[in-house]
């Protein structure tokens, strides 16, 4: 490879009148061609191997599983696919039915579902209330036909039991589970609520001079609940950097809360901070309720940790009774022949 360093560096030529260094250097064009193409082919390789997101093509045993890793993504989504579509067919069909939601339910558990967050196992995608009611309406129809089997298998009273006591609670548990869970939320919302206003309050009280949008991602750097982390993100979400805090964007973020009343009470008091209203004795009395809010939290929260403590001691207690007891037992007992025949050992 001696000819590599005479590229740079040419070596004395005892004839002048024959260059042969620029002679090698034109019979090099064909090797750096050669490298050049090496070099594209490597980089073709690198970003194909990016795109597919294998990240360990080193070995054929990483490269292997990355393959098998795509394959799995690919296969898994076709299922999605397929148990989407399986859905929808079975939604239109109960829209179509008599079981069909009123616009009323449909609202009522759209709200539910879209606090809660809820998908159907395996599926990334949140569902609405018509798919929920068809995953209940079918559910339904598969007790009815396990009750009829009893009914034919078992007897006609206990079939019928069964059929009666499911169509029940699939009608009433479902629902009852969803405002259960949207109480915990609301709950954990309210309780961390307080921290959040009152390091904004003093901002509002002086008009509003800091913007809202600024404050709520300084809070959300100091990692709150996960609820009021989702409150947060959503209230950026509609304020941004150009919507502002306006009435439109009060509104929304009202309607995504509307049960709860702490957020209803600040929203209304942000929108006519910004309409120009004086507002100044609805921000004390909003403060001093937050206050007493966070005082009852406090003392919630004192009185579980007091219960847990009683509850350890009891416990405590009633070891030491135990081992009290033993001792005295043995005590009174003249040697350990007579505890085995107490105890028939």
């Amino acid at each position: 490879m001696k000819w590599i360093s005479t590229l740079f560096k040419p070596e004395s030529n005892p004839y002048p009148q024959m260059d042969t260094w620029l002679m090698r250097q034109f019979a090099a064009i064909g090797w750096l061609k050669f490298a050049v193409c090496i070099l594209l082919v490597a980089a073709c390789v690198f970003i194909v191997l990016g795109i597919l997101k294998i990240r360990s093509p080193r070995t054929a045993k990483g490269l292997s599983r990355s393959i098998k890793d795509v394959f799995s993504e690919r296969a898994n989504d076709k299922q999605i696919a397929s148990a989407n579509r399986f859905i929808w067919k079975i939604t239109k069909f109960v829209n179509n039915s008599v079981f069909a939601l009123p616009d009323y339910k449909r609202t009522y558990i759209n709200y539910r579902l879209h606090r809660l967050r809820v998908t159907f196992r395996g599926n990334p995608r949140r569902i609405n209330a018509d798919e929920w009611n068809a995953a209940i309406q079918l559910r339904r129809l598969a007790a009815i036909l396990l009750s009829v089997l009893l009914m034919f298998a078992v007897g006609f009273w206990l079939g019928l039991g069964v059929a009666v006591i499911s169509v029940i609670l699939l009608g009433s548990v479902p629902l009852m589970y969803l405002q259960y869970k949207l109480e915990k939320l609301n709950d954990e919302l309210r309780d961390s609520f307080p921290d959040f206003y009152f390091m904004i309050h003093y901002g509002l009280l002086a008009k509003g001079s800091t913007p809202l949008i600024h404050s709520i991602r300084a809070y959300l750097r100091t990692t709150p609940p996960p609820e009021m982390t989702r409150f947060l993100d959503s209230c950026a979400g509609y304020i941004g950097d150009e919507n502002g805090e306006t009435e439109e964007s009060m509104l929304k973020i009202a309607a995504d809360y509307r049960d709860v009343p702490e957020v209803l009470e600040f929203t209304r008091l942000v929108s006519q901070l910004h309409a120009g209203a004086n507002i100044t004795e609805g921000l004390l009395g909003f403060h001093t309720q937050l206050t007493e809010r966070r005082r009852q939290v406090i003392r919630k929260n004192t009185e579980r940790l007091i219960r847990k403590a009683n509850i350890s001691s009891y416990f405590i207690m009633l070891v030491l009774v135990q081992v009290v007891g033993l001792c005295i037992w043995f005590m009174f007992i003249p040697n350990l022949s007579g505890a085995r025949g107490t105890f028939g050992i």
